[in-house]
């Protein structure tokens, strides 16, 4: 049994462009979410099986796919 949480937002625009609030809800989302998420499972996951999480990152974080970032 394992946890995978491999969701989020992105606001693609310059810096300048963004608001506190959009940061805010990128943040709330990206950082947030998966805390949340784990510190609710964790402990029961722990209690069944222990030693099994491995944390990961999703592909497309890693490669800013979607993003509507492209390397130069």
């Amino acid at each position: 049994m394992g946890l995978e949480a491999d969701h989020g937002i992105a606001h693609c625009s310059p810096i300048e462009h963004t608001t506190d609030a959009m940061a805010r809800a990128m943040f709330e989302t990206n950082v947030f979410g998966p805390l949340r998420t784990s510190r609710a499972v964790l402990p029961s996951m722990r209690a069944r099986q222990p030693a099994q999480e491995a944390p990961s990152i999703s592909r497309a974080a890693l490669s800013a796919q979607g993003s509507g970032l492209r390397p130069r």
